[in-house]
């Protein structure tokens, strides 16, 4: 009977189906950016794969790449560090 409700009347057998399911079994399902990236940083970080793969670097191990690129990030967006200048210290000889 279920078969044939399926084949003849898919939307009569959808009915009879939800209406058998506990209300604890139904499941939200969204898509989502992993790690917590909205969807524009995504996007953002798609285009930089995306250069990786153009630039064809060929036999380079994705360690080293990223490596290199992390590299590149600290020494481009480091921050100066500020000196600070201490007063000489007065140091007492040590007693003979």
């Amino acid at each position: 009977m279920l078969r044939h409700l399926a084949t003849e009347d898919p939307g009569k057998f959808a009915t009879i189906a939800f209406g058998l399911l506990p209300r604890g079994v139904f499941v939200q399902v969204a898509q989502a950016a992993p790690a917590g990236l909205t969807a524009d940083e995504y996007a953002e970080l798609r285009e930089v794969f995306d250069a990786i793969q153009e630039a064809k670097l060929g036999d380079v191990p994705p360690a080293e790449l990223f490596a290199g690129i992390s590299t590149y990030l600290r020494s481009s967006f480091a921050r100066p560090v500020e000196m600070i200048e201490h007063a000489p210290l007065s140091v007492s000889p040590p007693p003979y």
